[in-house]
């Protein structure tokens, strides 16, 4: 517009964890009209990576287990929405931050706290919720996609969906949150997975195997989160 004598430029980034340089562009400003140039006619923009680290981890033993406390240099309003032990090492699922939805698996070694990085990314999630390692497989409640998806328990390598969004009742869990295998419902002598929807306010069981739906087992529930087997009740 007429008297504008300046002209602020926005460049969208989206935020991850994956580790990488900082990266930069140049800006270059050309045939103005009715104006002229009268400074730089280019700028070098450098977009610094996100730095994210735990840096300390103290465990405690305690009445119902070890308790951790992360130091971490994440930006405000990071998101640890699960964390869980397997083989040796701590998995902890990464929601959102302040920065935009991250989604990623981080692993640590669970003695030290030493960071072994992205066990998955979070290009392969939508809105990690919770997860559990079985039989050589991590399942993960993905809340944003209403799936509950399979990957390698050694390598982080993406297996499939388990559960399906639109499939045999998925839609009644809107929202998966809260998992766990329990109780044989189908009568194949094999355990099946509990599945909490937290939009949806109930909690569906699928067959342990196929990963098909079977029945839903508690209705009406205010947004369920996170849901366990004690002395044969939910």
């Amino acid at each position: 517009p007429a008297g504008t004598v300046s002209r602020t430029v926005y460049v969208p980034t989206i935020a991850d964890t994956i580790p990488e340089p900082d990266e930069v562009f140049t800006l270059d400003f050309s045939n103005p009209v009715n104006a002229t140039i009268t400074g730089d006619e280019s700028a070098d923009v450098t977009i610094t990576e996100r730095q994210f680290s735990i840096d300390d981890v103290v465990a405690q033993e305690g009445e119902y287990g070890p308790s951790f406390t992360f130091a971490t240099a994440a930006s405000e309003g990071t998101q640890f929405n699960t964390l869980t032990f397997h083989d040796g090492d701590l998995y902890v699922a990464i929601g959102a931050d302040s920065n935009g939805r991250l989604n990623s698996i981080l692993r640590f070694d669970a003695s030290s706290g030493a960071n072994k990085g992205v066990f998955v990314p979070g290009s392969q999630l939508n809105g990690t919720r919770d997860m559990i390692f079985r039989e050589g497989i991590m399942y993960v409640a993905t809340l944003d996609s209403d799936e509950v998806k399979m990957f390698d328990a050694v390598t982080g390598e993406f297996l499939g969906v388990f559960v399906a969004a639109g499939s045999g009742g998925i839609d009644g869990i809107d929202g998966p949150d809260g998992m766990f295998f329990g109780p044989d419902t189908n009568d194949d002598n094999k355990e099946d997975l509990y599945v909490a929807g937290w939009n949806s306010n109930n909690i569906n069981v699928y067959d342990g195997q196929s990963g098909a739906y079977i029945r839903t087992v508690v209705q009406d529930i205010n947004t369920p989160h996170g849901i366990g087997l004690h002395n044969g009740h939910i």
